[in-house]
């Protein structure tokens, strides 16, 4: 059976992580890939890890509050497996429920000669229209067209990860256009945004205005995301206030 290495960085999931993790698993095991779950828990404060633990992940606990370098954790962890070169390797942002077409998808791609790439995204229930106005239906066909894809779901193969050295720790934001770009330079293969969705939490949509929104896009351009301040969006640990079962309730 054919292998698929999930990596997962979390900072206080409690609400989403649990929905997440068994979402992998049931994907992997429809899509028929025998699934290896990593959960790198950045210093939260609430059940994150107990409650990943509980769903079959694998959980190392890391203290670094930079979303790049949470990501290089979490994969380092499962790549420490013995595997194969074209393991397919997928990243996971802990509010995202994936399926099995899209590691269908993204195994595919790299059985094709593909490198790795990304997915479009769409938000849960619950999120304002405006948001799927403005930073999905735009933002998709045009992150598909150019390659590069959103965070929630990225994939490679694991010789590819290892080649480029994984996410630019450098970067406290924008670190999966990074990571895609360098992708991207390896010539043995291509990098593709699959047409399949995943589903990721809208709580950042639910939480902040429009004009933070906004604000915070800018400081990311101003200082290229090198710098932490001002990206309270991503870092503030703030999370909804509805309970994890309501929050969890695609699972």
């Amino acid at each position: 059976m054919r292998r698929v290495l999930i990596a997962i960085p979390a900072f206080n999931e409690a609400q989403t992580i649990r929905a997440c993790v068994r979402a992998a698993l049931e994907a992997a095991r429809q899509a028929d890939l025998s699934a290896s779950v990593v959960v790198a828990n950045d210093a939260s404060s609430d059940s994150t890890a107990a409650l990943a633990r509980e769903a079959g992940a694998k959980v190392v606990d890391v203290e670094h509050r930079q979303i790049a370098a949470v990501r290089n954790a979490a994969a380092r962890s499962v790549l420490a497996l013995p595997g194969e070169p074209d393991d397919l390797l997928v990243f996971i942002d802990g509010d995202t429920l994936v399926n099995a077409e899209l590691l269908r998808g993204a195994r595919r791609a790299i059985d094709a000669g593909g490198v790795g790439g990304g997915a479009r995204a769409q938000f849960d229930s619950g999120t304002p229209r405006w948001a799927t106005w403005l930073l999905v239906w735009p933002a998709g066909p045009l992150l598909w067209w150019w390659g590069y894809a959103g965070g929630c779901f990225l994939y490679c193969r694991r010789d590819a990860f290892e080649t480029v050295g994984g996410f630019d720790e450098q970067y406290y934001a924008a670190e999966e256009i990074h990571f895609l770009k360098a992708l991207k330079k390896l010539k043995r293969g291509k990098v593709r945004t699959l047409r399949a969705r995943t589903v990721t939490s809208g709580r950042k949509v639910r939480q902040y205005s429009p004009w933070l929104l906004a604000r915070t896009l800018l400081t990311v351009m101003r200082t290229r995301a090198k710098a932490r301040d001002g990206l309270d969006l991503w870092y503030s640990g703030e999370r909804e206030t509805q309970p994890a079962k309501e929050a969890n309730s695609r699972s």
